[in-house]
């Protein structure tokens, strides 16, 4: 697992590729990213784990320029209430369980009050599928709690969510 509680590439050099391998080597599955702190980068960012979390208030991940953002989860992605995500002329593309075939009681992406956004020329994509659980609410995307997701002047905006492929009448997309 990896929790990244605040940086700063002010002087060029940037985080460029994060990757939570499993604790247990040679599995091949992924750990944990959770951002805690403040993040600016002068870069791209591109972080690959099984769940990728915006945690706090204070988990601010703002890109630069043209800098642009890749989350790749093999479960899920969440933003809590008063995180962000945003970049100027730089794309985010966000993917959550885009196989379908994680198991488990999961909302694929959740922007709980969180915001995702570009305010330049970039484009938003965010892609989610649900857990695979029986019960419960295996749910796409879901924005919740004042969250948002906005796209720049000219970019555009691409939300697509699947339900899970559990039972229950609440697996939307």
């Amino acid at each position: 697992n990896i929790t990244l509680a605040g940086f700063n590439s002010g002087g060029g050099q940037a985080v460029r590729h994060l990757t939570a391998n499993a604790a247990n080597a040679g599995t091949g599955a992924f750990g944990n990213v959770t951002f805690t702190n403040a993040v600016t980068l002068a870069g791209n960012l591109d972080v690959d784990g099984q769940t990728i979390s915006l945690s706090s208030t204070n988990s601010d991940i703002t890109l630069t320029g043209s800098g642009a953002a890749t989350f790749d989860a093999t479960r899920n992605i969440s933003l809590t209430t008063g995180s962000s995500l945003s970049s100027v002329n730089g794309n985010i593309s966000l993917n959550a369980n885009t196989a379908g075939t994680t198991a488990g009681n999961f909302i694929g992406i959740d922007v709980n009050g969180g915001l995702i956004q570009t305010t330049g020329t970039g484009v938003v994509s965010v892609t989610g599928k649900g857990g695979t659980d029986s019960g419960g609410s295996q749910v796409g995307v879901r924005i919740q709690g004042g969250g948002d997701i906005i796209g720049g002047t000219t970019g555009t905006v691409s939300v697509v969510g699947v339900g899970g492929a559990g039972g229950n009448q609440s697996n939307a997309g």
